[in-house]
């Protein structure tokens, strides 16, 4: 299993929270509605692989961050079904 220490500080994505290397292995991350996405996973291998692809690398190309920062940062409130970064 891996060490959480190698995880802090390597992530770029700024909706990065934390991993849980638990039984289930999860990415956790900002969510849209002030609460906060778990992205659970099968093995530690496959969690580390996404998190080296999407929260150090590619940030700006995984959908949860997409979807995230669309939500939060459009000025179209019918995007993201009338809530604004205001309300929230």
């Amino acid at each position: 299993m891996p060490d959480r220490k190698k995880f802090e500080g390597s992530a770029r994505c700024p909706f990065y929270i934390a991993v849980g290397l638990g039984k289930k292995p999860v990415i956790i991350c900002e969510g849209c509605f002030g609460e906060s996405q778990k992205l659970f996973f099968d093995s530690s291998t496959k969690m580390q692989q996404v998190f080296e692809k999407f929260c150090v690398k590619k940030y700006e190309s995984c959908p949860y961050y997409r979807a995230t920062y669309t939500f939060k940062y459009s000025n179209n409130k019918e995007k993201n079904n009338g809530y604004s970064k205001n309300r929230m």
